[in-house]
């Protein structure tokens, strides 16, 4: 409601994303819209309306039935891989970003490993694979707060694809944890150095971001030890705070990785995104499941919708 009483309806257009057509979350949040605006879809309000949803699914054919636009999603895309696909296209588009580049970032980078110039992605998927008893817990340090929504889309996207019961009946999987530089350092860096050495960890850094702000040459009384850093940009600070914690983390045998990011921006972030769709997918195959359904997700559903239906 908080949200709601900042919009304007002559202001506003409304984008509802459901790949199955019936999410109860999404659905239910349209419905409040629709109350709380008053829309008459049978009127001009059905242009202030955009439906993304699978093809012939429950929502496109509400679309249909009131003459609202509508994209669709490609029926083998699931939602957490459909970012590159009108569910991120469209919204992205409408707010101003360049999804051009970041569809180019993406294109760029699956022509490079199909052209055998991206192999570590492979030898990735495969140490994943060959160590996920002894290393089931993967770590995304991610030393950008503009990468907190990439980070948290990483973790579902590994969750929701790697946990599952594979071709011989066994369950398996890999517990995908987020976490953001340098803040987290002090929340999490504890339990990975001394606790249980059953984790990899990724970090990602920022060459530039584009930000010359300054610490300033002050020096506080009773904390002059903190005057080292005087002078020196954030930028070098919280690199070189990603680099001291890999190499703790190295200095005590847990196994990291590390991917540098020259500035955040679309090509670069849309060269992340499929990243990680390419690697839970190496992984996955090599794991011997089915990486794009959620049989687990859909048993949650069946159960609310009998609980509620009571």
């Amino acid at each position: 409601s908080q949200t709601l009483s900042k919009l304007e309806k002559e202001t506003s257009l409304f984008i509802v994303i459901s790949k199955s057509g019936g999410t109860i979350e999404t659905t239910s949040i349209f419905k409040t819209v629709i109350d709380h605006f008053k829309l008459d879809l049978d009127a001009k309000d059905k242009e202030r309306v955009i439906v993304i949803t699978d093809a012939g699914s429950s929502l496109s054919q509400f679309a249909d039935s009131y003459s609202i636009k509508q994209f669709n999603i490609p029926d083998n895309v699931g939602g957490r891989f459909s970012v590159l696909s009108a569910v991120g296209i469209v919204p992205l588009t409408l707010a101003g970003y360049d999804t051009e580049a970041l569809l180019s970032g993406a294109g760029a980078f699956l022509d490079r490993l199909f052209a055998g110039e991206e192999k570590h992605l492979l030898e990735k998927a495969c140490y994943y694979y060959e160590n996920s008893k002894k290393l089931p817990i993967n770590v995304l340090f991610s030393y950008a707060n503009n990468l907190e929504n990439l980070t948290k889309w990483y973790v579902q996207l590994w969750g929701e694809s790697i946990g599952k019961i594979d071709s011989t009946g066994k369950s398996v999987g890999m517990t995908p944890i987020g976490l953001i530089g340098a803040v987290d350092q002090h929340s999490f860096l504890q339990l990975v150095i001394e606790g249980p050495k059953d984790k990899t960890v990724t970090f990602i850094n920022i060459e530039d971001f584009e930000n010359d702000l300054i610490i300033p040459d002050i020096s506080l009384k009773h904390i002059e030890k903190t005057d080292f850093i005087n002078g020196k940009t954030f930028n070098v600070l919280i690199n070189a705070q990603c680099d001291a914690t890999r190499q703790s983390l190295r200095d005590n045998g847990v196994p990291t990785d590390g991917i540098t990011i020259s500035k955040i921006n679309e090509e670069n972030i849309g060269t992340m995104i499929i990243y990680y769709e390419l690697l839970t997918s190496l992984t996955g195959a090599m794991m011997k499941i089915n990486t794009y359904d959620q049989p687990g997700v859909e048993l949650g559903k069946t159960i609310l919708y009998a609980n509620l239906n009571k």
